[in-house]
C-alpha cells in the first residue's frame, strides 16, 4: 500500500523568501518528514538559497523570475516524474499546521479527483486570513458554511467556487486531466484561471476547513501587481483566457481597437480609456499565444507540464 505522506510531494516557489522560508520548510518536515520537497527559486538575491541549503533542500534555480505559475509547473513536473501521487503547492510564506495533512488523508474525500484547498489563517494562526474572512467563507464562495458554523453542524469538507493557490493539494489524476498553470499568466490570476478550467472540465474545488496553513502576509505593503493598471490587465487576460471564450485572436484585437477609438472619438481621455490599457498589454503579450493557450486548456490532458 502506498504511504500517502511519502507519495505527497511539496512544491514551494521561492523569491526573496528569507523572512519565511525556514519556517515554511520546517513546518513541512515536522508534519511529513517523508514527503519530498521541491523548491523552485525564481532568482532570489537575498539569503533564500543559503537557507534552503542549510535545511537540506536543493532548489531548482531558474536564475530569473518566471512568475508563480511557470515556476510551479516546473515543480509539478519534477514531482510527477518522481512518482508523486499528490502534489501540494504551498507558498513560501505559508506554514502547514501540525496534523492537517494527516487529517486530510483520514477523510474519504481525500480519494476524490478534485482540487483540494486548506483553510488559511493569519501568520500566527489566531485569526482567519483576511481573504477568507471577507470572501472565501461567505455564501457566494462557500455555500452553507456560515449557516453550518452558526448552527454547529459543520461538515468536514465544502465545495467552494474559489480559494487562492497558497495551499492547494492536487491529486495526480487531476493534474493529468487539467494540467498545470496557463503560462499566459505571470503573477496573480493564474489560480483564477486554473479554477475556471477545473469547473469547465467538471471537477470541484473542495475546501477542508479543519486542515490549515498559516499564511504570513499581514502588514505588508500592497504588491505592485494590484495597482489599477495591473489589475485591469489581469482581469482582461482572465476574460480572454476563460475556457468558455470562443473569440478568435483577430476578433479580440479588432474589437479592442474599435472600442478604444469609439471612446476617444466621444471625447474620453487616454487615461480613462480601459482599452488603452488592454492594447498596451496586447502589444507586450502576443494575442495568438494567449488564444493558443486558452484553446489548449479547453481539452483534457497534462497541459503546460512536462512528463
Amino acid at each position: 500500500m502506498i504511504d500517502p505522506l511519502q507519495s505527497t510531494h511539496f512544491v514551494v516557489v521561492t523569491y526573496n523568501g528569507e523572512p519565511f522560508i525556514e519556517k515554511c520548510i520546517n513546518a513541512i518536515k515536522e508534519e511529513s518528514p517523508s514527503s519530498p520537497i521541491h523548491a523552485i527559486d525564481n532568482g532570489s538575491v537575498d539569503n533564500t538559497l543559503s537557507i534552503l541549503d542549510s535545511l537540506g533542500v536543493s532548489p531548482i534555480k531558474t536564475n530569473e523570475n518566471l512568475g508563480f505559475g511557470k515556476a510551479n509547473n516546473i515543480g509539478i513536473s519534477r514531482a510527477l516524474s518522481l512518482n508523486a501521487e499528490h502534489v501540494f503547492l504551498i507558498n513560501q510564506d505559508a506554514y502547514l499546521e501540525k496534523g492537517s495533512l494527516l487529517r486530510f488523508f483520514e477523510k474519504p474525500e481525500s480519494n476524490q479527483t478534485a482540487l483540494h484547498a486548506f483553510i488559511q489563517l493569519n501568520g500566527i494562526g489566531d485569526r482567519l486570513d483576511s481573504k477568507f474572512s471577507s470572501h472565501y467563507l461567505t455564501e457566494a464562495y462557500c455555500p452553507d458554511f456560515l449557516d453550518d458554523l452558526y448552527f454547529n453542524t459543520l461538515k468536514s469538507t465544502y465545495t467552494s467556487t474559489f480559494v487562492n493557490a497558497a495551499a492547494w493539494l492536487m491529486p495526480k489524476d487531476l493534474l493529468l486531466k487539467i494540467g498545470g498553470f496557463n503560462p499566459s499568466f505571470f503573477h496573480y490570476g493564474e489560480d483564477d484561471n486554473y479554477v475556471h478550467r477545473l469547473h469547465h472540465h467538471g471537477y470541484e474545488l473542495m475546501l477542508h476547513h479543519d486542515c490549515k496553513v498559516h499564511h504570513d502576509r499581514e502588514d505588508r505593503p500592497q504588491s505592485e501587481f494590484f495597482n489599477d493598471t495591473k489589475s485591469k490587465e489581469r482581469l482582461f487576460l482572465q476574460r480572454i483566457s476563460h475556457p468558455s471564450s470562443q473569440s478568435r485572436a483577430e476578433h479580440i484585437l479588432r474589437q479592442t481597437k474599435l472600442n478604444y477609438w469609439k471612446k476617444r472619438l466621444r471625447g474620453h481621455s487616454l487615461e480613462s480609456t480601459i482599452e488603452a490599457i488592454h492594447l498596451n498589454f496586447l502589444n507586450r503579450n502576443p494575442i495568438n499565444e494567449i488564444v493558443k493557450n486558452r484553446e489548449t486548456s479547453k481539452k483534457q490532458g497534462p497541459h503546460f507540464i512536462d512528463l
